[in-house]
Parts: structure tokens; C-alpha cells; sequence
């Protein structure tokens, strides 16, 4: 369920584990990782504002589902 609710793979997750577990905290965060260079409009970051205001946000996929649909 974890999976479903980050959006992640069972593998990500124990990988993560089993990382936390032997480097901590530490291990989990100098994997020099530094994300996807997606950038939102203006307009795109005050529709989300709006939308998280006025919505529940309960996971990503609502969240991705949204953003599909939104202009």
C-alpha cells in the first residue's frame, strides 16, 4: 500500500529500507539523486495552490490525476 500511496516501486522501498537500516538516515540521503528538472508555470504553481486550498489532497495519484486535467 506504502507503494501506491509514494508511487513507488516495491524494490524502491526496500532498497530504502534496507539502506536506512544499514547507513540511516544518512544512507537514504547522500545517493547524489537530484530529482527531475520539471519546472512549473506561474500560473501552473497558483492552480495548484488553489487546488490544494479548496481540495483533499489525499496522495499523488489525486494530485497526478489532477494535474492530467488541468489546463
Amino acid at each position: 500500500m506504502i507503494e501506491d500511496i509514494l508511487m513507488v516501486s516495491k524494490d524502491i522501498i526496500n532498497n530504502s529500507v534496507e539502506k536506512y537500516s544499514l547507513f540511516g538516515i544518512v544512507g537514504l540521503i547522500e545517493n547524489g539523486y537530484k530529482g527531475h528538472n520539471y519546472k512549473m508555470t506561474g500560473d501552473q504553481q497558483k492552480a495548484v495552490v488553489v487546488e490544494f486550498v479548496e481540495s483533499a489532497i489525499t496522495s499523488t495519484k489525486v494530485v497526478i490525476k489532477w494535474s492530467i486535467q488541468s489546463p
